[in-house]
């Protein structure tokens, strides 16, 4: 499969997940009110949100300055993960606001020297340890949460985030950064999940989530996308689940 078959695939995937509507507030029920809950949601909304729009004015930047078939077909596939991604925003909003939660206001935060061609690079090693922790983060909420619409939001969300693990492992592939040494990798997943276990540890605790099992899951999800960057994987299709057999259930 070439490079511009590879991007048509990833596009099509995200695409065909495209279109499904929104639940709404009013016929939900009662939800259990865990302590932090909304508080924490509310700031992975805000990071999903943020960067959504910084997403958009990277893919825009990246469609001015590269021209060909291949350069189309990944902004075409970076523009579908990013709509998946803001629905995933959007959900995160509904289950704030259905917590008695209040939403964080979304901030202007770029990437420093993003438009730099060798910090841009950096910046594709930082998105898969964005996508690694953050997908942690929704599987232990899934896995530890009472069963309710919140938690199958979550858990659904988790799913497809770990399809964005493989795509940005991908996209990492194709940079200069696929030659960086491995604990460059480490060091950004490691300053990444501290960042969000420091942050979260309020409902962590509440939920009865260890910081070794949220950094067991970081490192799985990790060492998986380190193997598909350096090619010890091969993944089977775009999208593909990996599961149980990779640590990941």
């Amino acid at each position: 499969m070439d490079e511009v078959q590879r991007w048509r695939h990833w596009q099509r995937l995200f695409t065909s997940r495209a279109g499904r509507e929104l639940p709404t507030l009013d016929p939900l029920g009662q939800v259990s009110r865990i302590s932090g809950l909304a508080a924490s949601l509310a700031h992975f909304q805000r990071r999903e949100a943020t960067e959504c729009a910084w997403r958009d004015d990277v893919g825009r930047r990246g469609a001015r300055r590269k021209k060909g078939r291949a350069a189309a077909a990944r902004v075409a596939a970076l523009a579908a993960l990013n709509n998946e991604n803001r629905r995933h925003s959007h959900l995160l909003a509904i289950a704030v606001r259905l917590l008695g939660g209040e939403l964080e206001q979304p901030n202007s935060f770029r990437f420093p020297g993003s438009k730099s061609a060798g910090v841009e690079a950096f910046g594709a090693w930082r998105a898969l340890a964005e996508d690694v922790v953050s997908t942690a983060y929704y599987m232990s909420l899934a896995a530890s949460l009472p069963a309710s619409r919140v938690q199958s939001w979550l858990a659904e969300i988790a799913r497809e985030k770990r399809t964005h693990v493989e795509f940005r492992s991908h996209v990492v592939c194709l940079s200069a950064e696929s030659t960086r040494p491995l604990w460059v990798w480490r060091c950004v997943l490691a300053v990444s999940a501290a960042s969000v276990l420091l942050r979260q540890r309020r409902v962590f605790r509440a939920l009865g989530i260890s910081a070794g099992t949220y950094w067991g899951r970081c490192l799985a999800l990790g060492d998986l996308a380190q193997k598909l960057v350096s090619g010890a994987v091969r993944p089977r299709r775009p999208g593909f689940a990996y599961t149980a057999a990779d640590g990941l259930a």
